[in-house]
């Protein structure tokens, strides 16, 4: 005969148990308790001390255990930091902006917990990272009504903790931040210091609240670096979709390439389809189009002073992709570096981004067609969807004229006097610069020069076994790395950034042999325009080199280069020196003191050669 099985205890009381202990402490209140049963609600900043959570049940009861436990966070930290009468007070009257007031407070519920409690920021943080990916805010396109409470909440979280905002929201927040900065960036700033204080916070939010109603007055035909950083997000977001379609690969600018394997090798320059075969398929359309190949310039065509540069062996050189240098989770890290050092100047660089932008969109010479019902968000509206949600005619079309082609090389000293901070401040310089001349239809290459070795490598080796002949040359092995060629997206590339973070990496600089490298490159690209820009710290030095050479060998030859590059005229060269004094070199050229100006020195001067 079948036993009848014996009934169990409710399971849940021991859970209820533990998290009502959590509650009651979160909240430094005796009376919180948690209650699980089917059909409990999630819990928001409700004031009741008693919490009726829904029970987790299921093959997904880990995960439901974590959103659990994020939601009697926020219940527990909305008793102990949240005024509910007060917050009605202070709520406006019309429903969209109450709805942005509540998530502002929520977030600073949130932000007040977090500071105080490491366990309770990495619950709070999946909570609203699972909310966003709920809402499939990924996946809206440009018309679909912009979801203004958590885009204005997930900027405030940013700028008090550095996090960046939720990957399903990120593009949306980076649409409209420049927006919000300019309208009313000193009151998002200012709510940092308001956290303790609810009525001044809710005041404050108020009166972000009124400014972003009234931006368009501010910025509607207005001021043009900040509605040109945010037509230039516009433009950067359908270039990503277009990107999505063609290489089936990228769902986003950062967030998908910086997850692990999806910007590896895969996304790279494979050995068969890289380099060599980039230049050939160069050298062919240049060759379609002039019935002549182009020449390639070789360094011992140029002379040390009175003698022809000699190169001892070339068999051990090397022009390597980036990503060839450092496994996939070793760039990932170094990126994850280089972003950290973006956070801390993200300001400085969103102005120089919104500077440069304006000079080059507006040399593009667009027209638009404006209050449209689709297309393009028309910046200069925004500050009425603010103030009405229910308004349409908030899109643009553009009509654009071509612009003249134009290829720019970013040429980097690699070597080991720029290691730490000018290094990581050229390496953030590289990225939005490039960044923004992409956005404008320039195209730009970031390359990097050093050795392979501390004072010669297998050249200077092989010298040494063969008796050390007199007037060898060059005695230590190149090392040329390409961090994004000009026909590479930057977002496939990003990663390869970080690898300037290295260690071990930066070592001596032959100057002269890298710039007819990178003009060699240059010469192969059918755009009516070139330019090349050259970041150094000092001259070239190569002990092995400059120990069997004459003095000043490499500097002579570095010279015979330049004076060649500046006389043809083919390309356009300029120099950036960092505490060296580059014009003894160079014809058109600065000189900075000040490493930390790096960044806005080459847009004023690349800003410079496009006004001309």
């Amino acid at each position: 005969m079948a036993m009848k099985p014996t009934p169990t205890p409710d399971s849940t009381a021991p859970l209820e148990t533990a998290l009502s202990g959590v509650a009651r402490a979160l909240a430094r209140d005796r009376r919180m308790q948690v209650m699980l049963q089917a059909g409990g609600g999630p819990a928001g900043l409700g004031h009741n001390a008693a919490l009726r959570l829904a029970k987790p049940v299921g093959p997904q009861e880990a995960q439901a255990l974590d959103k659990l436990r994020a939601d009697i966070d926020l219940a527990a930290l909305g008793r102990r930091y949240h005024n509910p009468k007060l917050h009605l007070r202070e709520r406006p009257a019309a429903d969209h902006q109450a709805a942005i007031f509540d998530a502002m407070e929520q977030m600073r519920v949130s932000l007040l917990g977090g500071r105080d409690y490491a366990g309770v920021r990495r619950h709070l943080d999946q909570r609203l990272e699972q909310h966003c990916d709920a809402q499939g805010y990924a996946r809206l396109s440009e018309r679909a009504d912009p979801p203004l409470a958590d885009i204005l909440a997930a900027l405030l979280r940013e700028e008090i903790t550095g996090a960046p905002p939720p990957a399903a929201l990120a593009r949306l927040v980076r649409l409209w931040e420049p927006f919000v900065r300019k309208s009313a960036g000193d009151t998002l700033a200012s709510l940092k210091d308001q956290l303790d204080d609810q009525q001044h916070y809710a005041r404050a939010v108020r009166t972000l609240l009124k400014q972003l109603s009234t931006g368009e007055d501010a910025a509607g035909g207005g001021d043009a670096a900040a509605i040109d950083s945010v037509e230039a997000s516009d433009s950067e977001t359908l270039d990503e979709q277009n990107e999505t379609e063609s290489l089936g690969a990228i769902s986003g600018e950062e967030q998908q390439e910086d997850q692990p394997g999806s910007g590896d090798e895969g996304d790279q320059e494979s050995p068969s389809m890289g380099e060599r075969g980039e230049e050939t398929a160069g050298r062919k359309q240049r060759e379609s189009r002039t019935g002549v190949a182009t020449p390639q310039l070789d360094p011992r065509t140029f002379y040390a002073g009175d003698q022809p540069y000699r190169i001892y062996t070339e068999q051990f050189d090397e022009a390597v992709p980036a990503h060839r240098l450092a496994s996939p989770e070793e760039l990932a890290r170094l990126r994850a570096q280089l972003d950290q050092k973006l956070a801390q100047v993200r300001g400085t660089f969103a102005r120089l981004s919104a500077q440069l932008q304006r000079l080059l969109l507006a040399r593009q010479q667009r027209s638009w067609d404006f209050d449209l019902e689709e297309g393009l968000i028309n910046t200069a509206r925004l500050a009425r969807v603010v103030s009405n949600p229910a308004f349409r005619q908030m899109y643009k079309q553009e009509k654009e004229a071509p612009f003249k082609d134009t290829v720019i090389t970013l040429l980097m000293d690699n070597s080991g006097s720029m290691r730490g901070r000018p290094i990581t401040i050229a390496a953030l310089s590289a990225d939005i610069l490039a960044r923004s001349l992409e956005r404008a239809g320039i195209k730009v290459e970031i390359l990097g020069f050093t050795t392979r070795d501390w004072k010669g490598g297998h050249s200077y080796k092989d010298w040494v076994k063969s008796g050390r002949p007199p007037k060898p040359g060059r005695l230590n092995d190149l090392r040329h790395i390409i961090y994004k060629s000009a026909d590479q997206p930057l977002v496939r590339a990003r990663r390869n950034l970080g690898l300037m973070l290295k260690e071990g990496l930066l070592k001596e600089n032959i100057d002269g042999e890298a710039l007819l490298w990178a003009y060699n490159r240059l010469l192969k690209r059918n755009e009516a325009r070139r330019i090349l820009m050259v970041i150094s710290d000092g001259a070239p030095v190569d002990d092995a080199t400059l120990s069997a050479n004459f003095p000043g060998y490499l500097d002579r030859h570095l010279r015979d280069v330049i004076t060649h590059i500046e006389g043809e005229k083919r390309v356009e060269l300029l120099a950036i020196g960092i505490g060296h004094d580059v014009g003894r070199y160079y014809a058109r050229s600065v000189t900075l003191s000040d490493i930390t100006r790096l960044g806005e020195t080459m847009a004023r001067e690349l800003v410079k050669l496009f006004e001309t």
